[in-house]
């Protein structure tokens, strides 16, 4: 938040209709949290698997410009997709 000068972190519920397999928030909630604040990145946790970004989530980050944490529950791992 450039006013308070502090980070502004958003929950959001995984609406995918396979939440193991691939990750998707609401694209209206996504489009007014950018629209209030300059966003940093979007994170989000792989269950199954390691942290580098899968196929999707690269698709996800070039298509919104956007960097990607992701943390692997499996080997309690942070990778920051940033290749768009």
């Amino acid at each position: 938040d450039s006013e308070t000068k502090s980070y502004v972190v958003k929950e959001e519920d995984n609406i995918s209709p396979d939440p193991r397999s691939y990750f998707l928030i609401n694209p209206l909630n996504y489009l007014l949290f950018k629209e209030q604040y300059e966003m940093v990145a979007i994170f989000h946790s792989h269950i199954q698997g390691d942290e580098t970004a899968s196929e999707f989530d690269v698709k996800m980050a070039d298509n919104c410009c956007q960097p990607f944490l992701i943390y692997s529950l499996n080997t309690k791992n942070i990778y920051n997709y940033t290749e768009f």
